[in-house]
């Protein structure tokens, strides 16, 4: 009969191995307990549990009791990320990843991301991201937990937003997309598009309306010379008050916003 000195999963596995055996008669039997029972030992239950174990020999010679912790780990090891969070982050803008694995049972075997801990993410380019974190115990047991973050344009506003114009002119909104650095990366190859007019105070929607054939299909012109983005905006009907326009710009998903006046 073996025995050792850890186990796991409900096996008996570890360093110490002990051959119980007599050369006079041979053993007979051998026996283990638990809170007092003897016999056939199933160990299930999550955690550490005692077991002791001692062999008769066929001239009815007891061994002294030995012992044992066998330890049971079915639950995966747990996962924290404190960075990135469900957040919006500027193109180029530093964000150090941070997350961190427990477990109380066997211990942590490995924790890892595509980004490593206290590792820079990689924002040189918009769109939507997602850092997966997987970990596994030294039991076998794995868990994986992930945050989805945004990577968007800034946009610096080259237009006075307080000015007021008169109902029916043309409202020039100027502006440029810009790293978290305040860079411009604006560039033909990058189309902004309007897609909504809406009074601040009562959040209506009006029809967008631009000026003759400045900005077909809504989008923004792309002027080289400013070094951003120009959208002649007819102010056609709309009542005196503040409003919002709404715009996008390339793969970023983010809809950005820019106000002006009309009196």
């Amino acid at each position: 009969m073996i025995f050792t000195r850890s186990a796991r999963h409900g096996g008996f596995r570890g360093s110490g191995v002990k051959q119980i055996s007599y050369a006079l008669s041979g053993a007979q039997t051998s026996s283990a307990t638990i809170s007092g029972m003897s016999g056939s030992v199933v160990v299930s239950a999550e955690g550490q549990t005692a077991v002791t174990f001692y062999a008769t020999d066929n001239a009815g010679n007891v061994s002294a009791s030995r012992g044992l912790l066998a330890r049971i780990d079915r639950t995966p090891p747990a996962i924290t990320i404190t960075a990135p969070t469900t957040a919006t982050y500027i193109l180029r803008q530093v964000v150090t990843a941070a997350y961190g694995c427990t477990d109380d049972g066997a211990g942590v075997d490995t924790c890892a991301a595509a980004t490593a801990n206290g590792a820079p993410l990689d924002t040189t380019g918009v769109g939507a991201k997602t850092l997966t974190v997987q970990t596994r115990d030294r039991a076998g047991n794995v868990s994986t937990a992930s945050v989805s973050y945004t990577i968007a344009y800034g946009v610096a506003v080259l237009y006075d937003q307080t000015k007021a114009a008169k109902s029916g002119s043309t409202v020039p909104i100027k502006i440029r997309l810009i790293d978290a650095m305040g860079r411009d990366v604006s560039s033909s190859a990058i189309p902004v598009q309007a897609t909504a007019v809406a009074m601040v105070s009562s959040t209506a929607t009006t029809t967008l309306l631009t000026s003759g054939d400045a900005n077909p299909d809504d989008n923004f012109r792309y002027d080289p010379t400013l070094g951003g983005y120009i959208f002649n905006l007819k102010t056609s009907g709309l009542s005196t008050g503040t409003y919002s326009l709404s715009f996008t710009a390339g793969g970023d998903p983010t809809t950005h916003v820019v106000q002006f006046q009309v009196r």
